[in-house]
């Protein structure tokens, strides 16, 4: 018998010892999540063990390595609660929930709706539906349960055989590069699936161990990227996923033409002149370095820039202000900028954001909600009323 087999067996045992037993009561409340598609988002896994490696890191403080993932910019937490090969439980995910206010996902092998309404009552907001193990009905089932205690789902899908089985429209969709059965992990399937994926948040699971395939997940047109073991083994995975989370400020492909700048950057250092500084400023967690193209005792030319722009791993912003059109995009394409920060009425071929620099928080009052970046310049005093008045803005 595989280890798939058994560990399904084993879990249709468990569910049914815990029915005879225990009758779930999950909350009333609303755990929609309504994500736009413009925003990538990367969901840092909770793992001490997997079905295909074994032991990953059973050492854990769960509650604290929550909390530092969504202070490097996890969008959700993604929980195993499997107990026999994941040595999980649903009391970690409740551990979790508590811990941290960002989305929590229960990842587990989903047979019954018994363990959707443990998910919820246990404080997830998204359960994860394997269509491998599941049927169309069973499926389509499910997602009406999800519905109606108000629950995410997130289907997850290998082979365009597990996509079959989706009759009706899906909010997340996963698109899982390990074959569960064999175990075995092909990147390449993200790409050979993507062409085949209906409307919907799509989320690219297993695999991700580089900066360099996420970039290959953000330029297919996923919106998400689902990551656990290449976290939980670095010797810090909360700054591995903030060097994660820095790098998906790229612009990705959704279809054929249409540009879809992913925003996610927690803090850009702006002002830097050399390689040396660069580098320590990634070492530190940087999500983008801001590189001064106007007038300042910062400026750099973009001969400075060029000279190390091939060594750094995060998004390059251009900072102008007073520059003419022409010389902003001679910039941009000399040194492959990522991001412009344009403070003057004009357009580039890259991302931009259009800032406006702050002195006084009514000027911040205006802003709020006009979707720019705002430069803030303002006493140590009215900085917490600042913060206040800007809310989920993005500030730099």
């Amino acid at each position: 018998m595989s280890k798939i087999s058994e560990l399904l067996r084993r879990k249709r045992i468990d569910m049914a010892q815990r029915k005879s037993t225990h009758t779930p009561n999950p909350s009333s409340e609303n755990r929609l999540v309504n994500w736009d598609k413009h925003t990538f988002r990367i969901l840092a896994e909770i793992k001490r063990s997997s079905l295909s490696a074994g032991g990953i890191r059973r050492n854990l403080d769960l509650e604290q390595l929550a909390r530092s993932y969504e202070s490097a910019g996890a969008a959700a937490i993604s929980v195993l609660t499997e107990e026999h090969y994941f040595e999980g439980s649903l009391a970690d995910l409740t551990a979790v929930r508590r811990s941290v206010s960002v989305p929590v996902l229960q990842k587990d092998f989903v047979l019954d709706e018994f363990q959707i309404l443990e998910a919820k009552e246990a404080g997830a907001d998204f359960v994860l539906l394997i269509a491998r193990f599941l049927t169309t009905q069973e499926i389509r089932h499910f997602l009406e349960v999800c519905d109606r205690i108000q629950i995410n789902a997130v289907v997850e899908v290998t082979d365009e055989n597990d996509l079959r089985k989706i009759k009706g429209p899906v909010r997340f969709l996963g698109v899982n590069a390990r074959d569960l059965e064999t175990l075995q992990v092909d990147t390449s399937r993200f790409e050979k699936m993507r062409g085949l994926l209906p409307d919907a948040y799509l989320i690219a699971e297993s695999g991700i161990d580089s900066i360099e395939t996420l970039r290959k997940v953000t330029s297919l047109g996923y919106n998400g990227a689902l990551i656990g073991e290449h976290f939980l083994r670095a010797e810090d995975p909360a700054k591995e996923l903030a060097r994660f989370v820095g790098a998906t400020l790229v612009v990705a492909r959704t279809g054929r033409d249409k540009p879809c700048p992913y925003r996610l950057a927690k803090v850009k250092i702006c002002g830097i002149t050399n390689e040396r500084d660069a580098q320590l400023a990634i070492q530190e967690g940087a999500s983008a370095l801001g590189f001064v193209f106007a007038e300042s005792p910062r400026r750099v030319s973009p001969g400075q820039l060029k000279s190390f722009r091939n060594n750094i791993s995060v998004p390059c912003v251009g900072v102008f202000r007073g520059n003419k059109q022409n010389e902003i995009q001679a910039i941009v394409d000399e040194c492959r900028l990522d991001i412009a920060q344009i403070y003057d009425s004009c357009s580039v071929s890259i991302p931009a954001w259009k800032a406006r620099t702050a002195t006084s928080l009514d000027q911040i009052s205006e802003l709020v909600g006009k979707n720019q970046l705002v430069d803030i310049k303002l006493s140590d005093s009215d900085l917490p009323a600042a913060w206040k008045l800007l809310g989920q803005q993005t500030v730099f």
